[in-house]
């Protein structure tokens, strides 16, 4: 038997919904998120398509997806691929001989990536996640600027860049969500009085791009878009 239902992906609105996301924010760049396989509608064909409008930073939730994604691309090195949540230490090795971009969300993690980039005889690639108050996975702010410091004198870490997430930015006016960009802008303006300087920084996901502009402008250059794409 058939099923009864079947969904059209329509691929000529997720190039328009991109470039509308991409002028809106500029001169911010995008992170396409593609994880779950683009919430259930195909990433691979959304990762060709954003690909072909320009896009070379894609987002996924683990190392499966980020595997699948470098084979979508031949593993090109133009493109950027980065983990968003946790790795597991038998996941680090291979995503290091892909060059993915793995979370440091503290220093024992960090330690691991740093350990196994040495034996590759290659940089890791790294960004430091920042919980300015998701609560689920991160540094803590309070302890942020030290576990930076230690993270930086790590061998074969490359610190290109630093993030955080909102668990809520529906609502245009939200004291938590504005106190969360308050503490990311501390820890950037701490992290750079100690010499330490990213050259991605975002915290802005769909919800954020939507209802805090703020968040698309400097010292953020970046942006993630997953939602909004479709």
């Amino acid at each position: 038997m058939k099923r009864r239902s079947i969904l059209e992906i329509d691929l000529s609105k997720l190039e328009s919904n991109y470039r509308r996301i991409a002028s809106a924010v500029a001169p911010c760049k995008v992170i396409s998120v593609l994880k779950a396989d683009a919430y259930g509608l195909g990433a691979k064909a959304y990762a060709k398509a954003l690909y072909r409008l320009g896009c070379r930073d894609f987002a996924v939730a683990d190392p499966v997806e980020a595997q699948e994604m470098a084979g979508v691309f031949g593993y090109s090195k133009d493109v950027c691929i980065q983990i968003l949540s946790s790795v597991l230490p038998e996941e680090i090795a291979e995503m290091v001989s892909l060059d993915v971009v793995l979370p440091v969300v503290d220093f024992e993690s960090a330690a691991m990536i740093s350990s196994e980039a040495v034996s590759a005889g290659k940089n890791a690639r790294v960004q430091f996640k920042l919980d300015a108050g998701m609560g689920r996975l991160g540094v803590r702010t309070e302890d942020a600027i030290a576990v930076l410091k230690k993270v930086s004198r790590l061998p074969n870490i490359d610190i290109e860049g630093a993030f955080s997430h909102f668990p809520n930015a529906t609502k245009s006016e939200c004291g938590r969500t504005e106190e969360q960009i308050a503490k990311f802008k501390k820890f950037l303006s701490q992290s750079g009085e100690e010499g330490l300087t990213f050259r991605k920084i975002h915290i802005a996901a769909s919800d954020a791009i939507n209802n805090f502009p703020e968040t698309a402008t400097s010292p953020f250059n970046f942006v993630r878009a997953g939602l909004d794409l479709h």
